[in-house]
């Protein structure tokens, strides 16, 4: 036993050995069993499954799975039936579809939302899959906005799901989840089992690819659910570090790529989903039909050394690289599972598109960069500090989902479309020199002030949903957007030079008290809807008295309408400042309330 315990112990480590002892006293009392059963079931390229099974709550699975290895005589019984895989799908209420052309496979995007669409959408998957549709009949009926927590096997995740087979020899299954990345390995939906879905559908599957010369093998039948690890062609558990366009980036230089396991050679790293090769002095994309600018910046190199990086843990490593020309080396921080932590270059000072948009990378360090293009860094959510002192250009999409919590730009320039959308850690934003900003800028941030003292431009959704916000200096804006702050806390609106203004102006803000606008055009329409405070108003053309008269109209209307809500009612008082508990005068009540507001308003003009 102790021989054996030993063995486990320097494959999986201290922690697992001591888990193995706990629960399979019975299989370690004969010699060798227990660790033929780890050894062609779970990978050595990590040593985390220790942890991964703790930090899961997935003891008694594991358990489970590794006693059900034991008998070895129940095998899967072979189901013989005459249906085809239409036939059996029909039964279940699907209808099943073959590509056999991209326009085919293109023709099924349209059952995906925006950033869950499969990359099998990217194209060229036909060269090396068989790639099949499954549709449920009612899937008009399945609504995405029903699933606010996605689970990989609910109704809507399974509603379309593509069922493509390798064409190797002996082929894989893969039945990808119309959730795609929101889910746990949505590649291997149902557990990659076909008879999950359907009694009899592998069997029916085996015999028409056997009439193609193919054999479905389904060793990579998932049967133990761990977040974070899939399963190979040869039937053992991987832990991965990423999967994009179905190719799974695991910890120990391992890539698995249609069900085969790959490792790289040994000067060769694989840090995210790049290829760090010190012998040929590259670093490059494995797949090269991802679009990320990374390598681009990494040209012409003299040297790259892996060194220890005692200082950030145990396993942490630091690739130091020097290129040509340049006196300061290129740095790369990497953890013990080949994870970027942190990237410092100042050589470079164009950044391209797509820039380590998959990577997780948690400090970047730019100090000479000053062109930035879309999508940067824009699906990383583990991004915390970024340093990009000489910015004047950010492009589109800018550090989405991130969890940077301050922002110092104080050069940049012009702003692109989505700046650091849905970042809801971000706190203070710093960009002195701004001139012109795109749509959503930083919409659901947490940002309570914006200084932006030289902007004159702002298009659309400005800082929408930011229920956080209460003060902005634009002294210099000329042009505003549509759904300008709406949603915020602001009390005080300042905007001596601004002209236009597009409609849903701070809608939706009840906390506005002054507002200052006296070189405005035009009010559009629904223009500080909601602003039931509002007492002090500078517009051209005596407008301020026709603004609260028409927010007064509106706000009437809609008490009209739930005059017998009174939970409805009492929100309304709350937001006018009114503390009575009358329901039965409301319309009476707001009206002298809103009167008093012109009233005031009209003393201090």
């Amino acid at each position: 036993m102790e021989k054996e315990l030993k063995k486990i112990k320097k494959a999986y480590g201290e922690n697992f050995m001591k888990l193995c002892r706990e629960l399979f006293p019975t299989i370690l009392e004969n010699e060798g069993e227990l660790y033929e059963i780890l050894s062609i079931s779970f990978s050595t390229n990590s040593q985390t499954l220790y942890a991964d099974i703790v930090k899961n709550g997935m003891e008694e699975e594991f358990k489970n799975y590794i006693y059900s290895k034991i008998d070895v005589e129940s095998e899967d019984k072979k189901i013989v039936t005459g249906k085809t895989p239409y036939e059996l799908l029909d039964d279940v209420g699907y209808n099943l579809y073959e590509c056999n052309s991209e326009e085919e496979i293109q023709s099924f995007k349209k059952y995906y939302r925006p950033k869950e669409e499969l990359c099998t959408f990217n194209g060229g998957r036909l060269d090396d899959c068989v790639v099949f549709f499954a549709v449920r009949k009612d899937v008009e009926d399945i609504k995405r906005e029903d699933f606010d927590s996605p689970k990989r096997q609910d109704k809507y995740g399974t509603s379309v799901m593509s069922i493509q087979f390798s064409k190797q020899e002996r082929c894989t299954v893969s039945i990808k989840n119309r959730y795609n990345h929101r889910v746990n390995n949505p590649d291997a939906t149902y557990g990659n089992n076909l008879d999950n879905i359907v009694f009899g559908l592998e069997q029916s599957f085996a015999n028409l690819l056997k009439e193609r010369g193919l054999e479905l093998n389904n060793s990579n039948r998932e049967k133990l659910n761990m977040p974070g690890y899939t399963v190979a062609g040869d039937g053992k558990y991987y832990k991965y570090n990423r999967e994009i366009n179905g190719i799974y980036y695991c910890p120990g230089n391992i890539i698995i790529e249609n069900g085969v396991p790959r490792k790289l050679e040994k000067h060769q790293e694989l840090v995210d989903y790049f290829i760090i090769d010190s012998k040929n002095k590259t670093i490059e994309l494995y797949d090269k039909t991802i679009e990320d600018s990374f390598p681009d910046s990494l040209r012409d190199l003299e040297k790259i050394e892996i060194v220890k990086d005692k200082e950030n843990g145990t396993g942490a490593r630091e690739i130091v690289i020097k290129k040509s020309g340049y006196e300061e080396p290129i740095t790369i921080g990497i953890d013990k599972h080949n994870k970027m932590r942190s990237y410092e270059n100042s050589t470079v000072q164009e950044i391209g598109d797509s820039f380590c948009e998959y990577s997780k990378v948690r400090k970047v360090n730019l100090p000479n960069a000053e062109t930035i293009g879309r999508d940067f860094m824009g699906g990383n959510e583990y991004l915390e500090e970024i340093n990009m002192p000489k910015a004047k250009e950010i492009g589109d999409w800018f550090c989405m989902n991130s969890k940077v919590r301050k922002v110092d730009l104080p050069n940049v320039e012009i702003i692109g479309n989505g700046f650091m959308e849905k970042s809801e850690y971000l706190r203070e934003i710093s960009m002195p020199n701004a001139r012109k900003i795109g749509d959503v800028f930083c919409r659901y941030s947490k940002v309570r002030k914006v200084d932006l003292p030289k902007v004159e431009i702002i298009e659309n959704s400005f800082m929408g949903g930011n229920h956080d916000l209460e003060e902005i200096n634009m002294p210099k804006a000329k042009e505003i957007g549509e759904g300008f702050c709406m949603c915020s806390k602001v009390r005080k609106v300042d905007l001596p030079n601004v002209e236009i203004i597009e409609d849903g102006f701070m809608e939706e803000n009840h906390d506005i008290e002054e507002v200052n606008m006296p070189c405005l055009r035009e009010t559009p329409k629904d223009f500080l809807n909601g602003a039931v405070k509002l007492r002090k108003v500078n517009l051209p053309n005596n407008s301020a008295n026709t603004v609260i008269n028409d927010i007064k109209g509106r706000l009437m209307q809609v008490v009209s309408k739930n005059e017998n809500k009174q939970d409805y009612l009492k929100e309304v008082y709350n937001s006018c400042g009114i503390r009575t508990s009358d329901i039965d005068n409301a319309h009476e009540i707001i009206n002298n309330q809103l009167h008093k507001n012109m009233q005031d308003n009209e003393r201090e003009m």
